[in-house]
């Protein structure tokens, strides 16, 4: 009598199964991380200028603002991340004092 789980464990189609869930797993983190590849305004899409992925961040996503780069925060719209890193070095600028407001937690 052959073991059922020996059986499972050599599949192919079973390493196929858990290459698809380990990089489901690693696609849904990298998607909530934002970093910046060097400087430019928040709103901007050209690559790291300043978002190194040239996707600008949106709700409920990681930012993380690198040593040595000047983020501008030039948006008019509200955006909830789910935190922001500003590492020593880096520079996040506010220019419409009506607009920006930051709520830490």
């Amino acid at each position: 009598m052959t073991n059922p789980h020996s059986t499972f464990k050599n599949s192919s189609w079973s390493k196929k199964l858990w290459q698809i869930i380990l990089l489901l797993c690693f696609v849904s983190s990298a998607f909530g991380q934002v970093t910046t590849g060097g400087s430019g305004n928040w709103s901007s899409t050209t690559i790291n200028a300043p978002w190194a992925g040239a996707a600008v961040p949106t709700a409920g996503q990681t930012v993380t603002i690198n040593s040595g780069h000047t983020v501008t925060l030039d948006i008019n719209t509200a955006v909830t991340l789910a935190s922001i890193t500003i590492n020593p070095g880096g520079i996040l600028i506010t220019i419409r004092r009506k607009y920006n407001q930051c709520n830490f937690d």
